[in-house]
C-alpha cells in the first residue's frame, strides 16, 4: 500500500469512528435522558408500588390490633381486681354467717 492509499484508510476509519460516536452520543440524548436513576427507582417503589395501599392498611390494623389489645388487657385486670374484691366479699360474708347454714 502507498502511503496516499494509508493516509486514505485512516481517514476512512476515523470518520466511521466518529459517525459511531456521534450517533451514540444522538442515541444518548434521544432515548438515554429519560432513563431513571437508581434513587428514583427507589423512590417509585415506596411511593408509587401496588402494594403501597395494602402496606397502610396493614399497618392501621396493627395499631389498631395494639390498642384493642391494651383496652383487652386493663378489662382483664379491672375483671380480677373485682373477681378479688368479691371473693374476699363472700368470704367476710361466709366468716360472718358462719358458713351456707347462715348458724
Amino acid at each position: 500500500m502507498t502511503a496516499k492509499g494509508v493516509s486514505e484508510l485512516w481517514k476512512t476509519a476515523a470518520t466511521y469512528l466518529a459517525t459511531v460516536c456521534i450517533s451514540l452520543a444522538g442515541a444518548w440524548v434521544m432515548i438515554g435522558k429519560d432513563a431513571v436513576t437508581r434513587a428514583e427507582v427507589r423512590e417509585m417503589i415506596v411511593t408509587e408500588g401496588p402494594y403501597v395501599e395494602d402496606r397502610k392498611m396493614i399497618l392501621r390494623q396493627l395499631e389498631q390490633n395494639s390498642e384493642n389489645q391494651k383496652q383487652l388487657t386493663n378489662a382483664i385486670q379491672d375483671n380480677t381486681t373485682m373477681l378479688a374484691e368479691l371473693k374476699a366479699s363472700i368470704e367476710h360474708l361466709w366468716r360472718r354467717n358462719g358458713g351456707p347454714s347462715g348458724n
